[in-house]
């Protein structure tokens, strides 16, 4: 659980995982449980690598995550598909 957070967009200065996409990648969703559009997205996002590149336009997370400091970095389009199906965890 976030202690406190701060959210911007920012440019990527170099290429980095998203974390969205190992949210889901860990889901106990199936391909047909995605809607096609989404499925599209989620493997265009595998065929680039599962990478937000440099110079991509990403969210970056950054703040106090159970006592610890941590940066989290999300692709737009990923972090759309968590928050539509619901695979963040409550907090």
């Amino acid at each position: 659980m976030w202690d406190f957070q701060k959210q911007k967009i920012i440019k990527a200065k170099k290429d980095y995982s998203c974390n969205s996409y190992e949210w889901i990648v860990n889901s106990n969703f199936s391909d047909h449980e995605f809607e096609e559009e989404d499925l599209k997205l989620i493997d265009n996002f595998r065929m680039n690598g599962c990478k937000i590149k440099k110079g991509e336009i990403h969210i970056l997370t950054t703040g106090k995550w159970e006592g610890e400091f941590c940066a989290v970095r999300q692709n737009i389009e990923m972090h759309n598909i968590c928050e539509k199906y619901d695979l963040y965890p409550d907090e």
